[in-house]
């Protein structure tokens, strides 16, 4: 369902795979399948706020584990963290840095 845009249960079920990413014995495996990064990124991309918040939420939580760093460092990824660093919504832009900062961490 959270790849199904359209779907009302759709927040929700991204709100749900934040919660399993809050903990880090999830992340290598989360960070490791290509239809959650998919998933994730384009609720990144959502016109929905809240979408947006729970996607850079988990994918901040997937970047802490340092197994998964490497892999999830992509351009793409890359560009929306940053185009969420510097949207206006606070809690967005804390989540798409604190992203980062995983990132650029060891």
């Amino acid at each position: 369902l959270a790849a199904r845009l359209e779907h009302p249960l759709h927040t929700r079920c991204l709100e749900m795979l934040c919660n399993f990413t809050r903990f880090p014995s999830n992340n290598a495996y989360l960070a490791s399948m290509p239809k959650v990064i998919e998933i994730l990124t384009a609720g990144g991309k959502s016109k929905l706020a809240e979408d947006r918040l729970w996607s850079i939420r988990s994918i901040q939580n997937l970047c802490s584990d340092a197994s998964s760093k490497v892999g999830l460092a992509t351009g793409s990824l890359l560009s929306l963290l940053s185009a969420c660093a510097m949207r206006k919504d606070y809690e967005e832009q804390l989540a798409a840095v604190g992203a980062l900062m995983n990132l650029a961490t060891e």
